[in-house]
């Protein structure tokens, strides 16, 4: 199993949800965030993506596009991701 490295970062709310994350985990590579890298909201399970000064923002039409021109891995990582954050949410709701 691969080796995650968490990062705290500075707060950033998701403009989905409006829930604020403080830290982000690496699970495709050794670096920090940086900006438009692609993330999972942790309470949401939105795709989201970094933008300048590591704001969260919604991806626009041209991100969805870039990610599917990255390596397949990516792409199954974060859904992957996804699925994690909404089984974890249906546990903490009682609904398995």
């Amino acid at each position: 199993m691969a080796d995650f490295k968490d990062y705290r970062m500075k707060e950033a709310k998701c403009p989905r949800c409006g829930r604020v994350m403080d830290g982000a985990t690496n699970c495709t590579g050794d670096g920090a965030p940086s900006a438009g890298d692609f993330t999972v909201c942790f309470y949401c399970a939105t795709i989201l993506r970094f933008g300048f000064a590591l704001q969260l923002e919604m991806p626009a039409r041209a991100d969805f596009e870039e990610l599917m021109r990255q390596p397949p891995e990516t792409l199954l990582t974060l859904g992957k991701i996804q699925h994690l954050v909404r089984a974890r949410a249906r546990e903490r709701a009682g609904r398995n």
